[in-house]
């Protein structure tokens, strides 16, 4: 249960306002009231994000976890800004969590970060949603333990199915995936190839029960915002706040 957004942007001032959204979404969510719970997504936040060069070559990178609420923690916040300020293109996914699974920690705080196993790639991945843990553990031949979120383990199966970074091959895993949802799939991937460079992969997956919610809907919901020199996809709440500027 949190808060994401992914950004792709050139504008430095749009994506100010995104992040700002970020944090004031974090402190009061009114979609996550109206499922039942408290207004905060206060267990921690992170950020991955890229500087890009032409033909969106990786330059440099900027990474960033705490168990801080984001709108408690001032210092990384502006240390992010300060970084996003002195760039010209950027990608990014942020996130702030609220525990569903696992205990608050760094180890669980989005964007986790999966490697290894041969691959060439790196993948990040930010979720909003619960997964089944234990079908997940079970199915990557592992045992599940309680103080691992089960996007720790969504994160392993993604990397491990995953040979090439091809369209197909990741539509295919991500469908598969979804078969593991409880509540929702909502993902941000970011995968980062020696050979292939920078791709990202963005799901919306709600559960068949709560489709017929309204109120899961509204919470869940992904809202896709363009502008001059921007892209975004961003959860509900960031969106209302961002109105105005898309």
């Amino acid at each position: 249960m949190c808060r994401l957004a992914f950004i792709y942007s050139e504008d430095q001032e749009i994506t100010k306002k995104i992040i700002n959204a970020m944090i004031e979404s974090s402190k009061n969510d009114k979609y996550k009231v109206a499922i039942g719970w408290g207004p905060s997504h206060g267990d921690g936040w992170g950020v991955i994000a890229f500087s890009l060069a032409r033909g969106n070559k990786v330059e440099k990178t900027y990474s960033y976890t705490t168990v801080t609420p984001i709108y408690d923690d001032t210092y990384g916040t502006m240390n992010l800004l300060e970084f996003l300020s002195r760039q010209n293109r950027i990608a990014l996914s942020i996130h702030s969590r609220f525990t569903s699974s696992g205990i608050v920690d760094v180890f669980n705080t989005h964007p986790i970060i999966v490697n290894g196993e041969g691959r060439d790639f790196m993948l990040w991945i930010a979720h909003n949603g619960t997964m089944n843990k234990e079908l997940l553990a079970k199915e990557l031949g592992l045992e599940p333990l309680h103080e691992v979120s089960d996007t720790y383990y969504l994160g392993l199966y993604i990397h491990r199915n995953i040979k090439e970074l091809e369209i197909n091959e990741l539509i295919n895993t991500f469908k598969q995936a979804s078969i593991y949802t409880k509540t929702a799939m909502n993902t941000i991937n970011m995968f980062y190839s020696l050979r292939k460079g920078l791709h990202t992969v963005v799901t919306c997956y709600l559960n068949d029960e709560l489709k017929q919610k309204r109120q899961y809907i509204d919470y869940y919901k992904l809202y896709l915002l363009k502008a001059d020199k921007t892209i975004a996809i961003t959860s509900s709440t960031i969106a209302d706040i961002l109105r105005d500027e898309f």
